[in-house]
């Protein structure tokens, strides 16, 4: 029961993030890094990674978010992204106001319904379920 509640509050937290996300301030940045590189715990798997700075209420900061999932896709997808992404390349962050160290490229992509559909009904049905079990074994 504690597994689906949970897994339910987590997912229920993340869906009010990402639409907290879009509120944000939008801010000038540019990009520092833009390249695919070896996944550090998995040699065979690659990941896009990006750094740009920023600077939010007088104060410079650097980020490495670029959605809110950090999920980009497939290789191909990641070549696309470095191509779309150059060093030196000015484009705008979204900005958390309540912590400037929290900024996203894209809040945008990276998010699908089914992302916190997914574990809700999944968070849900195991909390319904330890609790009809208990319920059941209480009698």
């Amino acid at each position: 029961m504690l597994m689906g509640a949970f897994v339910l509050s987590g997912s229920l937290r993340n869906l009010e993030r990402n639409r907290d996300m879009f509120r944000w301030p939008a801010t000038a940045c540019s990009i520092i890094r833009s390249a695919v590189v070896n996944h550090p715990q998995f040699k065979r798997n690659y990941e896009w990674t990006v750094d740009y700075r920023y600077v939010f209420d007088g104060r410079e900061f650097r980020s490495n978010r670029y959605n809110f999932f950090n999920f980009y896709g497939g290789l191909n997808q990641k070549f696309e992204l470095v191509r779309l992404h150059p060093v030196g390349m000015q484009t705008t962050s979204w900005v958390n106001p309540a912590d400037p160290t929290d900024a996203v490229l894209d809040p945008q992509s990276g998010f699908t319904p089914r992302l916190v559909v997914i574990p809700i009904v999944l968070g849900s049905g195991l909390f319904w379920g330890v609790l009809s079990l208990v319920r059941r074994k209480a009698k």
